[in-house]
């Protein structure tokens, strides 16, 4: 009975509807911020709005998705699938084979930079031989040369995590303890 004497009251000034504290999740979660008069929303809700839009961006590629796309996309180029191959070096070494073939033409060099400039290659800041020696050694020094400029392209901290994998690793941490309350344990 009281439940639903506390849904029928009306709501004081200082507290919001449900429709309105709604319309702030549904704005929160996908990114969109709503004018300050529009659910009466104060600084600590666009605050919050701001933390989970920076925690929980999703459509922002990191580093290995854009690698893997960049690598399905080369393989397009050549007529070489990705899945076809038992593993990225094999994939690597079959590209790398059909560079040859192609440098090999007289014609060649134009072929392979205009593959470079269509990919991107050139304002990421590395060659197409330099992708596919990291693709074929991704811990070699072009692995780290490709990586390291994705990194920067995306504006991710080269500090080791970046911002999500940081987040994740702080919700690993929270438990609850016996009494139901939760809190960060150190593991």
């Amino acid at each position: 009975m009281q439940i639903l004497q506390q849904a029928m009251r009306p709501l004081s000034s200082s507290e919001t509807s449900p429709a309105a504290s709604g319309a702030s999740l549904v704005a929160a979660a996908n990114g969109v911020e709503l004018a300050s008069g529009e659910d009466g929303a104060g600084p600590a809700s666009r605050a919050n709005a701001k933390v989970s839009e920076a925690l929980f961006k999703p459509n922002e590629p990191s580093a290995i998705e854009m690698k893997l796309h960049l690598m399905k996309r080369l393989g397009d180029e050549f007529g070489i699938k990705l899945e076809d191959h038992e593993n990225h070096a094999s994939f690597g070494r079959a590209i790398q084979a059909e560079i040859t073939k192609i440098k090999m033409k007289p014609e060649g060099v134009l072929i392979l930079s205009a593959i470079e400039k269509k990919l991107g290659f050139d304002k990421l800041g590395f060659s197409l031989d330099t992708f596919v020696n990291a693709i074929i050694d991704p811990k070699g020094t072009d692995g780290q040369k490709v990586d390291a400029a994705l990194k920067d392209h995306l504006g991710i901290d080269d500090e080791g995590k970046d911002k999500a994998e940081a987040a994740r690793a702080a919700l690993d941490k929270l438990r609850f303890d016996e009494a139901g309350l939760y809190g960060f344990v150190d593991t």
